[in-house]
């Protein structure tokens, strides 16, 4: 049975997750993510929601040797053509095609040497083979509170 975006937002995992996003990007960058200021939501649901619902793209995997995603938005999700659950399943570097993956393994090289880049260029593929661009896309160390690194937006 598919999951509903209602029980993806009320999740406590995914409210946690986008709380930890929301507050990554902001220690990476100093400004709130696409535009989403912490203190401006009631609560931590609040910004799971926003962020579920933003029209940008927004991904994350973990921080495992071969990273598996731990969030996509609904845009990353249509984009993509995966839905929730094939996501979280799916290793991170399956979304772009095999000759360029080391042009991305590049990339999340240097976000982690450097906290961030807001100057990513790549074509992905979605998962019926559709080939896109991607540009100036931002991506992010997702660290805890304690300094923990637990992968990459």
């Amino acid at each position: 049975m598919k999951v509903t975006e209602e029980e993806i937002i009320g999740s406590r995992q995914v409210i946690e997750h986008s709380g930890l996003l929301a507050e990554s990007f902001e220690r990476a960058t100093g400004a709130g993510i696409f535009g989403l200021a912490k203190e401006g939501f009631a609560s931590q649901g609040g910004i799971a929601a926003a962020l579920y619902g933003l029209p940008a793209i927004v991904l994350s995997h973990d921080g495992s040797e071969d990273p598996v995603f731990t969030y996509a938005n609904r845009a990353a999700q249509q984009l993509f053509e995966y839905d929730w659950d094939q996501f979280l399943r799916m290793p991170s570097r399956l979304s772009a095609e095999p000759d360029l993956r080391s042009d991305r393994a590049e990339m999340l090289r240097r976000a982690l040497e450097d906290g961030y880049i807001n100057d990513y260029s790549g074509v992905r593929i979605s998962a019926s083979g559709r080939r896109f661009q991607i540009d100036d896309a931002i991506i992010w160390n997702v660290v805890d509170g304690s300094g923990v690194q637990r992968g990459q937006a």
